[in-house]
């Protein structure tokens, strides 16, 4: 009766030993394919990161870059051995369409968008695999939208006379604006006025001689006198902090 008891306490042991070695495998392979799967979605963000930067530089050059331009951005090299790009693409999409802008600095004009799709695989240890793609859009937006645009390095200066002087359309500047009136009603502006420098409420060809706030018309068509700026808190008695 021991013998055979004993015989089958050693089956068990042994069943569950090869179970335990069984699942310690599935385990370490497991974990070792999670470690190759990391490797190659690293590499593949890697050579998404390289498509961004390339196509950033490219549009410094040109807005429509062609195909043989994209073909031109080249994947990131990769130090481990066992990783390589099995493909590596940026790719127009469809022909650029239309699109006003809704929110942000942009509302109430519109723009041309072109898609470009990155597509980066990366192939790893065991035969792992990953595939990222990632859709950036390029808008371009007609400068003729605006009523006055000035480039960067040349400031804007608007000092009308005592005549009025309104403006319908959208003012920007790459620079600073300088605007003052020279009454109160002398300069109106009735829609966006944005710049990518600094704004303020006098003549930067006749410094100091302040007149007057330029007024400008909220979205419910109401004129508001523009009473401060880069420098001076409202009105002229205090400067910013």
């Amino acid at each position: 009766m021991a013998l055979p008891l004993a015989l089958l306490v050693l089956l068990v042991i042994s069943v569950m030993g090869f179970a335990l070695i069984g699942v310690g495998r599935t385990e370490l392979t497991v974990a070792t394919s999670c470690r190759a799967y990391n490797a190659a979605f690293y590499a593949a963000d890697a050579g998404l990161q390289k498509g961004l930067v390339g196509l950033r530089d490219l549009f410094t050059t040109t807005a429509t870059p062609s195909q043989t331009q994209l073909d031109g951005i080249a994947p990131p090299t990769l130090s481990d051995p066992k990783l390589k790009f099995a493909a590596f693409s940026i790719k127009p999409g469809a022909a650029p369409y239309r699109t006003t802008f809704t929110t942000g600095q942009y509302k109430g004009l519109y723009g041309f968008v072109t898609d470009y799709q990155i597509t980066s695989q990366v192939t790893g240890d065991g035969g792992t695999q990953a595939t990222l793609t990632q859709t950036v859009r390029y808008t371009s937006i007609p400068l003729f939208q605006f009523g006055v645009f000035y480039g960067k390095g040349v400031d804007l200066e608007i000092y009308p006379g005592a005549k009025p002087m309104i403006f319908n359309g959208r003012i920007h500047s790459n620079s600073d604006i300088y605007m003052k009136g020279s009454n109160a009603s002398s300069l109106q502006v009735d829609s966006a006025i944005t710049s990518a420098g600094r704004i303020y409420r006098d003549s930067k060809s006749e410094p100091g001689a302040r007149q007057a706030d330029p007024q400008i018309k909220d979205a419910n068509g109401i004129y508001h006198a523009l009473n401060f700026d880069h420098d001076w808190q409202p009105g002229f008695t205090t400067k910013w902090a």
